[in-house]
């Protein structure tokens, strides 16, 4: 034991105290795709029995996913109750089982300096610390694209099936990383350095999954008429300029948002120091291909209407990379397949987001990876300087995630500035309850917060009291107006009436709600 807390003390530091900054955030209410969609769905599944099967819950809660990762929060319910910090516990429970599965991975596949780089560059992102909460699936999804890729990439077989499995029976873009496996998988039957053995064992455990998967979806088809959601497949859009658009913003997100071009742009700044101090012209490659994203992400010089340019970016993601495999006599070749299969993960994860309709928290998997590679570049340039500079690495990493998370405002479910808008979402409720106006007629123009007022189970109501009458415009019933700056309110127009004048208001850094009354005619 006193060996374990020594070679791991790092990651037992950063998980505690991870843990200990994100148990206010286990209380709050439901949020976004949370309140409407998914905790609905897994109470439903809590209370009728955990089940993958496609028909186990509504189809308007469960969107036709599969069920992996509801039937694993009801499960978990059984055990630790329905309460919000039980059910946030389990979401902070898998963010933790992936900080441990990222510097493990790294750990096994490079060395302990990459292990500690990626485990600080992960956990100090203000996406994950905000995602590690809340009860979505992308966590999850990451946490299985990881153990996919490691295991795959280890020939540990049977961890495999089950990783694999897991990862698509927990989202459709899972299917990604089945995909690409089984392409390897069919390409390495024409390795002759390999037996027929090897061949086998490599190509079963993907072969299997992918059986798993297709009879969920072959029951899909004869229980609810379909393979995939009808309404997601309508959101799918095949245009090149749609493609492109969504593909630029992806990588906008990854490298640029959040401060996390200052960490690419250090990275980048070493990469030059270590070309000059080593004379090695091979690591000016990086710089090259900060460039070349630059140029993507910022849409200069007119290369994005040359359709070529995508693809020569990648290539040339995946040649630098195996170049600078090339200059390390260190590296394993675990840890080089690894490498070749994420990055074709991320350009086929990337391509699958990019034509489907995706947020910014659907990219946590694929951030993940490149934090990872990030940290392995780290290690490798930082190798020919003194510890000085890497303990200098890790103050940057922090540095940039103080400011990250001091310029964090916005309000989306991957920033910390949803934590004010539950804040005022919550008072504005608790006003209408106080004052016990549950039969008044209430104008809320947001869809989110009339879910809050409709469904107790966001966690927004504490009485036991129901509104009967909330609605999405002004009606001659109407007697209360609330007006915010979270969602468009196209009612800000009926303000001008002097009809309507302000009870209530709240504001907490810079997001804001009024409550407007109807005046009483006389």
């Amino acid at each position: 034991m006193a060996d374990f807390i020594k070679n791991k003390w790092i990651l037992l530091l950063c998980i505690t105290v991870f843990v200990l900054l994100k148990l206010p955030a286990l209380s709050y209410p439901f949020y976004w795709d949370e309140s409407w969609s998914y905790e609905p769905g897994i109470m439903l599944m809590y209370k009728h029995g955990a089940s993958l099967m496609p028909n186990a819950i509504d189809l308007f809660f469960s969107r036709g996913h599969p069920l992996l990762f509801y039937a694993s929060a009801a499960t978990w319910m059984h055990v630790f109750g329905s309460s919000n910090v039980a059910q946030h516990s389990f979401a902070l429970l898998i963010s933790v089982c992936l900080l441990i599965t990222v510097y493990e991975t790294a750990d096994r596949l490079f060395n302990k300096a990459v292990a500690v780089f990626s485990l600080l560059l992960l956990a100090t992102q203000v996406i994950f610390f905000v995602q590690s909460t809340l009860l979505l699936p992308e966590v999850m999804v990451a946490l299985f694209v990881l153990l996919t890729l490691y295991f795959y990439s280890a020939k540990k077989y049977i961890y495999t099936f089950f990783a694999c499995t897991a990862l698509m029976l927990t989202k459709e873009s899972g299917m990604v990383g089945g995909l690409v496996l089984g392409i390897h998988a069919v390409y390495y039957f024409f390795d002759r350095q390999a037996t027929l053995r090897e061949k086998l064992f490599n190509f079963f455990p993907v072969f299997f999954s992918g059986v798993t998967i297709g009879a969920f979806f072959l029951l899909q088809k004869k229980l609810n008429g379909w393979y995939l959601f009808p309404e997601h497949i309508g959101l799918m859009n095949w245009s090149w300029e749609m493609f492109k658009g969504k593909m630029r913003f992806s990588m906008e997100i990854l490298f640029y948002q959040q401060q996390r071009h200052l960490v690419f742009l250090s990275l980048t700044a070493l990469a030059v120091a270590t070309a000059v101090k080593m004379k090695k012209k091979q690591y000016l490659l990086l710089p090259a291909l900060a460039v070349l994203c630059y140029i993507f992400i910022g849409e200069y010089m007119g290369y994005l209407t040359r359709r070529l340019y995508l693809p020569l970016l990648f290539s040339f993601f995946i040649y630098t990379f195996h170049i600078f495999m090339q200059q390390d006599a260190r590296i394993t070749k675990a840890a080089r397949k690894f490498i070749y299969l994420l990055l074709f993960f991320c350009a086929a994860y990337l391509s699958f987001c990019s034509l489907n309709f995706f947020t910014n928290r659907y990219l946590l998997a694929a951030l993940i990876l490149f934090l990872i590679l990030a940290a392995y570049c780290f290690e490798l340039f930082l190798r020919h300087f003194k510890i000085i500079f890497s303990y200098l690495s890790v103050v940057i990493f922090f540095g940039v995630s103080a400011i990250a998370f001091y310029k964090s405002k916005g309000i989306s479910d991957v920033d910390t500035g949803i934590y004010s808008v539950m804040r005022v979402q919550a008072a504005v409720i608790h006003y209408f309850e106080t004052n016990k106006l549950y039969n008044a007629g209430i104008s809320a123009h947001s869809p989110l917060q009339r879910v809050h007022f409709l469904q107790p189970l966001t966690g927004f109501r504490h009485t036991p009291g129901v509104f009967t009458n909330v609605t999405d415009e002004i009606q001659a019933t109407t007697k209360y107006l609330i007006v915010d700056n979270i969602e468009a309110d196209t009612s800000v127009g009926n303000l001008m009436s002097p009809e309507f004048q302000p009870v209530f208001t709240v504001n907490e850094k810079g997001v804001n709600a009024t409550i407007f009354k109807k005046n009483e005619k006389k």
